[in-house]
């Protein structure tokens, strides 16, 4: 976002995630974060404070879907927080699949339940390469016949996610569907930014 102006609001969320961060997120507890052996990449105890306690997976979500009912500018402000600490956490990731369910109107009925479960931490993401890429790229995944075929990476949080939304080309055009990720391939892999975690997907229907 450009031209943000900071509200008091802001200035005081900034500061309360500041707080937490100094004394759950100094550099030797990101380093025990990122340790392949100590789990998915991020602090699960400190994502699970930041959601019950702060509202971060919330904040962008409408109040009816469960969420807080702010704008994406308050969600910015917490970012920059955890960028300015090199906290790894899965909000990113989140933020962006629970934008997809909201940019599709019809879908919003059915996508409630997502939302409620994504504003309080349940970790999702959005399997589309535009997402690390370009506006316009390519679409690596078909439907057809019930069944989703095809690629997708890099994949933010992809290896971790428990809710897998997934864009694919179809005879009508393209489509937002969900996927049991249990169901998926998914291969973590290394990126330029040790503190965001990122997976291959395949779909063999």
């Amino acid at each position: 976002m450009t031209d943000l102006v900071p509200t008091r609001e802001h200035t005081e969320l900034a500061t309360s995630v500041r707080k937490l961060l100094e004394k759950r997120s100094d550099s030797q507890a990101v380093r025990r974060s990122l340790s392949p052996s100590k789990g998915p990449g991020f602090d699960t105890d400190l994502w699970s404070t930041l959601c019950e306690q702060m509202g971060v997976a919330a904040l962008a979500i409408p109040e009816e879907s469960g969420g807080a009912g702010f704008t994406l500018a308050e969600t910015y402000v917490v970012l920059e927080e955890l960028g300015y600490a090199l906290t790894p956490t899965p909000l990113l990731a989140s933020v962006v699949a629970s934008a997809a369910l909201l940019a599709v109107p019809r879908s919003l009925s059915l996508s409630k339940g997502l939302l409620e479960r994504i504003a309080a931490g349940t970790v999702a993401t959005l399997a589309w390469s535009g997402v690390t890429g370009t506006a316009d790229a390519p679409v690596g995944v078909t439907w057809s016949d019930g069944t989703l075929t095809g690629k997708v990476s890099p994949v933010l949080y992809g290896d971790v996610a428990e809710i897998l939304l997934v864009v694919a080309e179809h005879d009508g055009g393209i489509g937002l569907f969900t996927v049991d990720p249990t169901a998926v391939t998914r291969t973590k892999v290394s990126g330029l930014d040790p503190t965001l975690g990122f997976a291959d997907l395949e779909f063999a229907n």
